[in-house]
């Protein structure tokens, strides 16, 4: 058997059996509404378009593995697979188009082979976001719904014969939890006809859904004992998370901090919420109507309910009423943006236009902007972690003739983008100034008392080359 597939000792003889240190099993197990699965997953139901779109395939010089998304730029996976990973592949076969390269891919130096499944965990980051809603850990409190008897998912894209041919395609089922360990760290599904894993499987997810429908990851194929649909152990996420998180400089416990305290923050939302099995929209649009949930509150309040705050926001650099003698203007766009919570998204509206690429990384600045001759008018938009926003005071200048007026009274201390800026756009932008919220039509035209300051992020009108201004901007990502 090589690395890259599932681990099959025919012998492995040190699984603990359900009875052994594994938590003791509840009564009671989630309800929902979903298709029905066939008995095996390498032997049962190919996935639908767009169905369990966090399944990745992992590919790599040794062969197949399978992997899940738990963060948009974090694929984690088996540590027996290896870490020389070619490519990550979101599809329903191993053949889909829908690729994303790994940044880099490591395996945890502590694994020691077959028998220590508890350990066998490695992670791959990606080049760029996969967008896509993803399955973040089982964490904190949220660990209690973990438990013997337990229904679950299984998916991968391993073999569907116990002869270990037909992988490549993804495959998933329901099926229950047979063991659970969190002291030995690992998980057991114990197959006897029922489902479970085959070559090609490992690193592949387990998923429980949560009361708010949203599906969450807790384990890693690891190995399976008596052939394919025998008895998989899984290593468990959770033990995984502190050493992923240290050594990625990615945060894939959304809602909470490290030690498993409630503390949502912004990605702390939009979980995958697909029925089971169902099916969706294409790859080729990146299954974009795949149902997800709001903002999560399973161990204590969501963040909007924590942060009624908005942020402050106000442009430093260039000053209102700057001119620019010759074109073009070449300088740093800077911005002062400040919250309570340790979260701001800042972009720039010009011309009315809000541009393509943003900041969420201080000291806030867009390095070497590039402005032709002209009349400009910019703004700010910071966003909070709880989706506050807030639009900075004009700031108008020139290149090569005379800086457009602003009304210039707000101060970008807290308006949000649905109500009054404080001394905002009056509406006596004089038509052709191309000031914000405007085209250049009739002074005062807004149905809002001609102001513009209530436009939301990404519906500003102004013209085609303000869109295209900062489109060579040095585009910064905090990896949380």
């Amino acid at each position: 058997m090589t690395r890259a597939s599932l681990l099959v000792p025919a012998a492995l003889t040190i699984l603990l059996a359900p009875s052994t240190g594994f938590a003791s099993e509840k009564p009671d197990t989630l309800e929902h509404d979903g298709a029905e699965a066939e008995p095996e997953i390498w032997n049962g139901s190919s996935a639908a378009a767009c169905a369990w779109p966090t399944t990745v395939a992992v590919q790599g010089f040794g062969g197949l593995c399978t992997g899940t998304l738990v963060h948009p730029r974090l694929v984690i996976y088996a540590a027996h697979c290896g870490s020389n990973t070619q490519a990550l592949v979101f599809g329903e076969s191993t053949n889909s188009a829908a690729k994303i390269a790994p940044e880099f891919c490591q395996t945890n130096p502590g694994y020691s082979g077959a028998s220590d499944q508890g350990d066998d965990w490695a992670f791959c980051v990606l080049a760029e976001e996969a967008p896509v809603p993803v399955t973040p850990p089982v964490y904190g409190c949220e660990q209690d719904i973990l438990f013997t008897g337990q229904e679950i998912a299984i998916a991968g894209f391993g073999a569907s014969t116990s002869s270990n041919t037909g992988s490549g395609t993804k495959r998933w089922a329901l099926t229950r939890l047979d063991g659970i360990s969190f002291n030995n760290n690992i998980a057991i599904t114990n197959g006897g006809g029922d489902a479970s894993v085959c070559s090609g499987d490992s690193g592949g997810p387990m998923f429980v859904r949560y009361p708010d429908n949203s599906w969450h990851a807790f384990g890693i194929a690891s190995t399976v004992t008596g052939g394919c649909g025998g008895t998989g152990t899984h290593s468990l996420i959770p033990g995984a998370a502190a050493w992923v998180e240290s050594n990625s400089g990615i945060d894939i416990t959304p809602c909470h901090d490290i030690e498993g305290n409630w503390a949502p923050g912004p990605l702390c939302k939009g979980f995958n919420a697909q029925d089971p099995g169902y099916g969706g929209d294409t790859w080729a649009n990146w299954c974009s109507d795949v149902a997800t949930i709001g903002w999560a509150s399973t161990c204590g309040p969501s963040l909007p309910e924590l942060d009624n705050e908005p942020p402050t926001v106000a442009i430093t650099n260039p000053a209102d009423g700057t001119v620019f003698d010759e074109a073009p203007a070449v300088f740093d766009l800077q911005v002062n943006a400040q919250d309570d919570l340790d979260y701001i998204r800042v972009e720039i509206e010009v011309n009315g236009a809000v541009q393509p690429l943003s900041d969420d990384t201080p000291p806030y600045q867009f390095s070497g902007v590039n402005f032709p001759a002209g009349a400009w008018t910019i703004r700010a938009i910071a966003t909070d972690a709880a989706d506050n926003v807030v639009y900075s005071a004009p700031v108008g200048f020139g290149v090569g003739q005379e800086a457009p007026q602003t009304s210039g009274g707000d101060d970008g201390g807290g308006d949000d983008a649905g109500g009054d800026d404080a001394g905002g756009d009056d509406g006596s932008n004089d038509g052709g100034t191309g000031g914000i919220g405007s085209t250049g039509g009739d002074a005062g035209a807004d149905s809002d008392e001609g102001c513009g300051c209530n436009t939301a992020p990404g519906s500003g009108g102004g013209s085609g080359l303000a869109a295209l201004l900062l489109g060579g901007l040095f585009l910064r990502r905090r990896r949380r």
